[in-house]
C-alpha cells in the first residue's frame, strides 16, 4: 500500500501564528515593565525599533538598524538591553541580527545588564515556557550539519522564570531585569604573588582565625572579595 502523500504546509497560516505568538510576548513584556517603572522598581525602560523615516501619508521606512528591542536603566545607573525572541521549538543564533547582538556585548563589556529573553511554546500553544539568560551565558549549542547554533528549553533550564513572575509584585527575585544580575558571575581578578602580599594576606588570616579581625576585605580593578571570620 502506498504511502498517502503529504500536504503541503500551508506556509501563510505558519507565520500568521507566529506573529500571533510574538505579539502575546511582547504585550506581556511591556505590561510588565509599565508597572515596573511605575513602581519605581527600575529607572526606566522602552520598547524600541529601528530608525524610520515618514515619507508620506501613513508610508514609514526603515533607515538604519535599532538596537535589541528593550533598552533601559537601573536604579544604580547601569544600562539595561534585553533582546526579545518567542519561537514555537529551538531559537537558532541566526534569528538574531548581528546588530542586536554587537548592542548586547557592548551593554554587557560596558559593566550593564544585558539578557536575552527567550520565549519557547510548543507547536499547538498549548505549553511555553520563558527564560531570562544574561548575555554571556546563553548555552549555544553547535548544531549538526552546519546549521546555526540554537538553544531550547532543556539547556536553558536554570534560567526558566515563573511565567506570573514579571507580572507579581512580589516576586522581585526573577523579574526579568533582575535575574541577569542575580545569575551572572562575579569578574575573576588575577594578581601576581609577591612576598609581600603574601605576607599581609597572611597576618589578615591569623587575625580572622584568632578572633582579632571580623572581615577580610580584597579589592582590585573593580572586583571585591570578602571573607568573613567568626560572628
Amino acid at each position: 500500500m502506498s504511502a498517502a502523500p503529504r500536504r503541503p504546509r500551508n506556509h501563510a497560516a505558519i507565520g500568521a501564528a507566529a506573529h500571533r505568538r510574538g505579539d502575546a510576548f511582547e504585550a506581556w513584556l511591556d505590561a510588565a515593565h509599565e508597572a515596573a517603572v511605575a513602581a519605581g522598581l527600575v529607572a526606566r525602560m522602552r520598547h524600541v525599533g529601528p530608525p524610520h523615516k515618514r515619507i508620506g501619508a501613513g508610508e514609514v521606512v526603515i533607515v538604519g538598524t535599532g538596537p535589541a528591542d528593550y533598552q533601559g536603566q537601573t536604579l544604580d545607573g547601569r544600562a539595561l538591553a534585553l533582546e526579545a525572541k518567542c519561537r514555537a521549538g529551538n531559537l537558532r543564533r541566526a534569528e538574531l541580527p548581528d546588530h542586536q547582538a554587537a548592542d548586547l556585548d557592548a551593554c554587557a563589556r560596558a559593566g550593564g545588564v544585558a539578557a536575552l529573553v527567550y520565549r519557547w511554546t510548543s507547536v499547538d500553544r498549548t505549553r511555553q515556557r520563558t527564560f531570562v539568560i544574561p548575555w554571556a551565558l546563553v548555552p549555544w549549542a553547535t548544531a549538526r550539519r552546519g546549521d546555526s547554533p540554537s538553544i531550547g528549553p532543556e539547556a536553558c533550564a536554570p534560567w526558566e522564570v515563573d511565567p506570573r513572575a514579571l507580572l507579581d509584585p512580589r516576586d522581585a527575585l526573577w523579574r526579568c531585569y533582575l535575574a541577569p544580575l542575580l545569575a551572572a558571575h562575579p569578574p575573576e581578578v588575577r594578581l601576581p604573588w609577591t612576598p609581600g602580599l603574601d605576607g599581609v594576606l597572611m597576618r589578615a588570616l591569623e587575625a580572622l582565625r584568632t578572633g582579632a579581625g571580623r572581615e577580610l576585605t580584597v579589592e582590585a580593578y573593580g572586583a571585591r572579595l570578602v571573607i568573613g571570620g567568626a560572628r
